[in-house]
């Protein structure tokens, strides 16, 4: 074929793509078109972040799934369009100037997105002129080579109009090339036993992932002398997933008698009638999400080896002096030894904010006085402020949550008080009769937060509350889409994501090596000395890490060396 003949061919090719760039819904595979299930109600849209942010693009669409690309200023966002509006929201969304590129969604029950990179090979490596001048006549970039060696070569789509299925087909059709995939983006996870967990439902606990905790359970997964209170509804110590937790105390503040009881509340489901409604049992639900085994069975918990502290309330005003029950609560947490406190309640948002109980929050000041972490959510009533008591000291660590597509639930209290956020949309954990259910709200962010603390705790049981708080507000992973502009103590702080979302792994890592110790005595003035071998004082996991370090006139050693992202740092270790 001599190039003019290619020219007019590829140009054909690409007025073709422009009038048809939708109707693809196969792909060649091995030679052979593949037919594909393309679902109408989903659209897979590459945004630029730079123009609109996720929490905006969610009050026009309703946002299922966000993955992150190749280009830190780009997400790929899946939307679920409004019934027979396929084509009106297609025309809609490449008239968008932040929209990149819009895919199809394949599939029904379960979906799959499409990239906008999609991968060519070559019939020979002489071949690169000829995909170089495909590539320019239908408005794709060659973006880099995969494997030289093997000829394939990673293509992109920008704004074009045709999409990365239809360019692929395209390329295959010129009989030019080796191969041609399409990209699609797999569900791909590990499966091995030795890199996570093989509960057979884990997959369905999206937050473990977003959160990083495989990595952090690498480190470690709770030790039984860190205990974690939850009061709450009453955990079900008899549940499967308890079956080896370390229960350390039990008690019920109603009855005032051990051990704990289950209480629940009734809910309205969503979309049912107006009769059926459901027995939710949060204690259970929240105990789950921090400590159920790791045994193979549906879940994982977050800390399945911190000892439990289980204190039951009805967690709804069927008293006078329900004030007086929580102050119980608290005070036993702490008689028992708790190190965290996880609180998945409070006051509708502090609606009336100059209400305060000095008895509450003198119960409170005890806890942090005693190295409690205190952990509150935020609260669900769609407010401009957080609950009380979580909005009384800065001290308390303050969670609000967010859904699988990163956006801050909707009913969930935010602004000042803030700290940090995880996920809270849609949970699966433990709940009545043995059975698991789906929660929502920022009761479940909570306990995320709660496990973390637990697992930084285990590896070094030296750090003091405000450290472990400080630590999970300085790992926590800047979210896009969301400006984090205002100074906070712990770094940059946004009203609707605090610091940000909870990363177990990096806060886990930097608890290890906050404190580490020598293996040799320390001569900290010494200016001759200016390498060392550090370990961290509470896992060999992590054990023996070299490093060159520098004195200073406070008497703190810094590390010259990073692990993983996390920089080492010995404070007032010895003396001049």
């Amino acid at each position: 074929m001599d190039e003019r003949h290619f020219f007019l061919s590829a140009l054909f090719l690409f007025f073709f793509s422009c009038l048809f760039s939708q109707q693809t819904s196969f792909y060649y595979y091995k030679d052979q078109p593949i037919s594909l299930n393309i679902n109408n109600q989903f659209f897979f849209v590459y945004i630029d972040t730079t123009i609109v942010t996720l929490e905006d693009l969610g009050k026009e669409y309703k946002i299922t799934d966000v993955l992150h690309s190749s280009e830190d200023s780009v997400l790929g966002v899946q939307l679920n369009i409004p019934n027979n509006n396929y084509d009106k929201v297609l025309c809609e969304l490449k008239e968008k100037r932040f929209v990149v590129d819009v895919e199809p969604v394949i599939g029904d029950s379960m979906l799959s997105n499409i990239s906008r990179r999609f991968y060519v090979k070559l019939q020979e490596s002489g071949d690169l002129g000829l995909l170089q001048n495909t590539a320019l006549a239908l408005g794709v970039d060659i973006v880099d080579s995969v494997s030289q060696a093997r000829n394939w070569y990673v293509l992109q789509v920008n704004k074009n109009c045709a999409n990365s299925l239809e360019n692929a087909k395209l390329f295959w059709e010129t009989h030019f090339f080796s191969d041609v995939d399409p990209g699609f983006i797999f569900h791909f996870a590990s499966t091995s036993e030795d890199s996570c967990v093989t509960d057979n439902r884990f997959g369905e606990q999206w937050g473990m992932n977003y959160i990083k905790t495989c990595s952090a359970w690498k480190i470690t997964t709770g030790d039984t002398n860190i205990r974690i209170a939850v009061i709450d509804m009453g955990i079900d110590e008899n549940h499967s997933e308890f079956d080896n937790t370390h229960v350390v105390y039990s008690f019920d503040v109603e009855t005032r008698t051990a051990p704990a009881r289950l209480y629940f509340s009734v809910e309205q489901r969503d979309a049912a009638p107006p009769e059926a409604t459901v027995d939710e049992y949060h204690g259970i639900h929240v105990g789950g999400i921090i400590f159920a085994n790791h045994n193979k069975d549906s879940i994982a918990g977050i800390a399945p080896n911190t000892g439990m502290i289980n204190i039951s309330h009805r967690l709804i005003v069927n008293s006078d002096f329900d004030t007086e029950k929580f102050v119980v609560a608290i005070d036993s947490a702490v008689a028992k030894g708790a190190s965290v406190i996880n609180n998945s309640w409070g006051d509708h948002g502090g609606s009336i904010h100059y209400l305060h109980s000095a008895y509450l929050e003198d119960a409170i000041d005890n806890a942090i006085e005693n190295e409690c972490v205190i952990v509150f959510s935020s609260g669900n009533d769609s407010n401009e402020a957080v609950n009380y008591p979580a909005n009384y000291r800065p001290e308390i660590l303050v969670v609000s949550s967010i859904t699988e597509s990163y956006n801050m639930q909707e009913c969930a209290n935010y602004n000042q008080g803030l700290d940090i956020v995880a996920p809270g949309g849609h949970i699966l954990s433990a709940h009545n009769n043995n059975s698991y259910y789906y929660m929502t709200g920022t009761s479940m962010a909570a306990p995320h937060v709660s496990g973390v603390a637990g697992l930084m705790l285990s590896i070094n049981p030296d750090l003091t509350g405000q450290e472990v708080r400080d630590i999970i507000e300085q790992t926590a992973q800047k979210l896009p889409g969301y400006d984090f502009d205002s100074a906070g103590v712990n770094g940059t702080w946004n009203p609707y994501m605090g610091y940000g979302l909870l990363d177990a792994h990096r806060a886990v890592l930097k608890a290890a090596y906050h404190k580490v110790y020598g293996d040799t005595a320390l001569a900290i003035c010494d200016t001759s000395v200016r390498a060392y071998t550090v370990r961290a004082p509470h896992n060999t996991n992590i054990d023996s890490v070299s490093f060159f370090w520098t004195c200073t006139d406070n008497l703190q050693m810094v590390a010259g060396i990073s692990i993983g992202n996390e920089k080492l740092e010995i404070r007032n270790y010895g003396k001049c």
